[in-house]
């Protein structure tokens, strides 16, 4: 995959300061002739190899993944990951950058292109209010 999926990754809080679900926004910077912009135009869940004789491929403006974003079925699988957490992503991270992206049938597994820079932990974990 190219470098055209980022991720911004923002901590939230409460009023309290108690940590609340991280705010996941997904930008596909890819052009409507970028490969994830060209896909079947059916309803079908799944696109099985030899989908497109019955359902050709098409182009179209948004990328397949935007609706599996924003319908929360993605999950967090960088190294840093928080196993406890329902999206797996660390408490308080506030970052973004270039992903990838691995379909796992009923989700997207995402991590981090570039690794956490060694002593940038302050830049990449927030702190509570």
């Amino acid at each position: 995959m190219s470098d055209h999926h980022h991720i911004t990754v923002t901590a939230q809080y409460d009023k309290d300061g108690t940590e609340l679900e991280p705010e996941v926004k997904f930008e596909c910077r890819g052009n409507d002739d970028a490969p994830c912009h060209i896909y079947p135009d059916c309803g079908c869940e799944a696109w099985e190899e030899g989908h497109e004789q019955q359902h050709p491929y098409t182009h179209h403006q948004t990328c397949w993944m935007s609706d599996w974003f924003e319908a929360g079925a993605h999950n967090y699988d960088g190294e840093d990951r928080d196993d406890m957490s329902d999206c797996s992503i660390p408490a308080g991270m506030n970052r973004s950058g270039p992903i990838e992206p691995t379909f796992e049938d009923e989700y997207i597994a995402w991590q981090f292109k570039e690794a956490v820079p060694t002593g940038a932990a302050s830049v990449i974990q927030g702190e509570r209010p």
